[in-house]
């Protein structure tokens, strides 16, 4: 129906529900408004869908998010993240390399659909944009397909940055490793690009397309119904800052 519950058994969960967190405050309204942001700076592509709703015997709300690897029906949809896809083990070594490393494989992997690429470098650069600074390897994933490997939606999005201890970007990006978030420059993304094929008129077609975006993004984060007024305020000043920085 309209409402949500926990899974019985037997059965097949179609979302995931997030509750809050006890030392990171206001946690699932940022992911909502982080996500959302998002949304409208990437309209071209897929970003998983959510809600902050109640759920059946649990007393706070939740952000309930859609599972993109069921179905309606429940049938599951075959996907690995990055970690797995790099060969990495299991826990912290979704922080071990560079974002790079996920261009790379889709360049050199014949079953990707190279245009992906591009997309992917988007995802990258959209996150630090809005201060995603925990955009690690377990984020960013591909389904199996019978035509090769094809990107998942983009989901766990986090403007990670507003917690004192997230000021460190999860990957590296240009060779540059723990590099904060308030020392990225441009020369960094410029070699980013550079790391995923895109050269010269590429790059400022992409930056121009993202430009066009921005006073989207952020009309969209101020009416927001979610999160307190001063919320939404600083993440606008995230990402205004982080744009024209």
């Amino acid at each position: 129906g309209k409402n949500y519950r926990p899974i019985n058994a037997g059965e097949t969960s179609t979302h995931i529900a997030k509750l809050a967190s006890d030392h990171l405050s206001s946690l699932i309204e940022l992911e909502f408004l982080t996500t959302e942001a998002v949304r409208t700076l990437l309209p071209d592509d897929a970003t998983v869908e959510l809600t902050i709703a109640p759920i059946q015997g649990i007393e706070e709300k939740a952000l309930v998010v859609r599972r993109f690897d069921r179905s309606f029906s429940g049938v599951k949809r075959h996907f690995e993240e990055f970690n797995q896809l790099l060969g990495k083990r299991a826990g912290d070594s979704k922080y071990d390399g560079a974002y790079a490393d996920m261009g790379n494989f889709m360049r050199a992997n014949s079953g990707c659909v190279q245009t992906e690429v591009l997309g992917l470098l988007r995802r990258v650069l959209v996150c630090l944009l809005v201060g995603n600074t925990d955009a690690h390897f377990k984020n960013f994933a591909m389904f199996h397909t019978r035509d090769g490997l094809r990107l998942t939606p983009n989901y766990d999005l986090v403007a990670a940055a507003f917690y004192k201890e997230y000021q460190t970007i999860a990957l590296k990006v240009a060779h540059a490793q723990d590099l904060s978030l308030g020392k990225l420059l441009p020369k960094h993304l410029v070699a980013l690009a550079g790391e995923f094929g895109v050269n010269g008129k590429m790059q400022q077609e992409l930056l121009h397309d993202l430009a066009k975006r921005i006073p989207i993004c952020e009309e969209c984060i101020g009416k927001a119904n979610v999160g307190t007024d001063e919320l939404r305020n600083r993440l606008i000043q995230m990402v205004n800052k982080r744009w024209k920085g």
